[in-house]
């Protein structure tokens, strides 16, 4: 997988920024494994055993044209895993903080977006109608995922069999997750998704109005549209999250995944940490470490300021909460990122029991 490493050789503690490594959810028609499924290349895929021993036209599994879409725009490396079974295979994964709904309903499974360590990129619904409120009412309300709409058609995806000609409807999921993934390596995490054209001969399926845009852009929860405009093709034109604080700028999608990410790189980092027997020292590392880390999504442009004052804040304290009775004192973390605006902070609060 595609890293890159902070790492101060004085002070031993290393952050690792992993860069958004998808997982998509299947539904087993097509590679039948109960357990998460490394998938380096689209090449290498379709070099899987149960996708070239298919009895069926791979066109007609999602996963498959899902995965084509996704590396058609640009996707990296990726994991597939059992729509079932992503809680339970997500635990075993370090390196994913992307989940790709490809076409599978993930609404049902809530700890997906609880989590906290991971985005979700949701399907919209199959059609719109002039109450988005109804519409939209199943879908979570949360700043952990966003959806997006319409599904995508493509030359590509059609076939003929003895039932006749058929189209294949693309879930929007993956090509989103294909953007995503060039962003993240080429700038971060915190790099705007929108206003990109899609790849690999992906069109929207439905050519949505002004009106209806702006209709579902606005509503309780908001719905990213993938509009067509002459001379572009279809284009990403939204970056909502489904967050229920509309005033905050963690109802961006690109702010949201920052925060995501450093959330999960500095708590991995905490739990690698020996606090004994100087948890003092080991504190002051501690904030070294951060501060480096911050500082290197800084100078990358993920955090505004034009000093790193103005940029990020970092305050580390050794403290016994209430309800500790067991010996134990806690590392609290706290953070202040600067995501859209110089000196405009986000608060971020990390605590991580430790031994003294």
């Amino acid at each position: 997988m595609d890293t890159s490493h902070v790492l101060s050789e004085d002070i031993g503690i290393e952050i690792r920024t992993t860069h958004g490594v998808p997982i998509f959810a299947h539904n087993q028609s097509l590679i039948k494994s109960p357990t998460a499924v490394q998938i380096e290349s689209f090449e290498g895929f379709r070099d899987i055993d149960d996708v070239k021993q298919s009895e069926k036209n791979l066109l007609c599994h999602p996963l498959y044209v899902s995965l084509k879409t996704y590396f058609d725009n640009g996707g990296g490396p990726c994991y597939v895993c059992p729509t079932d079974k992503l809680v339970e295979e997500l635990s075993k994964l370090d390196d994913v903080n992307l989940i790709v709904a490809a076409g599978e309903n993930l609404i049902d499974q809530p700890a997906l977006f609880a989590d906290g360590r991971y985005f979700v990129i949701l399907d919209g619904p199959s059609a719109l109608s002039s109450d988005p409120a109804n519409t939209m009412k199943s879908y979570p309300v949360t700043p952990n995922a966003a959806v997006y709409y319409p599904n995508l058609k493509a030359s590509w995806a059609t076939y003929q069999d003895n039932d006749g000609n058929h189209s294949v409807s693309i879930p929007v999921s993956a090509a989103v997750a294909g953007v995503y993934s060039v962003g993240d390596r080429e700038h971060g995490v915190w790099k705007v998704p929108v206003n990109i054209s899609l790849g690999g001969g992906a069109e929207a399926e439905v050519d949505v109005s002004d009106e209806t845009t702006d209709l579902y852009t606005f509503s309780d929860k908001p719905l990213n549209m993938i509009k067509i405009f002459p001379g572009r093709g279809s284009v990403i034109w939204e970056m909502s999250t489904l967050g229920e604080d509309k005033s905050t700028v963690q109802c961006y999608v690109s702010v949201q995944r920052l925060l995501l990410s450093v959330e999960k790189d500095i708590r991995e980092m905490l739990r690698s940490v020996v606090f004994q027997p100087n948890p003092e020292l080991t504190l002051q590392k501690v904030h070294t470490a951060i501060n480096g880390y911050l500082y290197n999504i800084w100078t990358k442009g993920g955090l505004k300021g034009d000093s790193h004052s103005e940029a990020y804040s970092v305050k580390v304290d050794l403290i016994k909460l209430d309800g500790d009775t067991d010996g134990t004192v806690s590392a609290v973390i706290h953070i202040r990122l600067a995501a859209m605006c110089p000196s405009e902070f986000i608060d971020l609060r990390i605590v991580q029991k430790t031994s003294q």
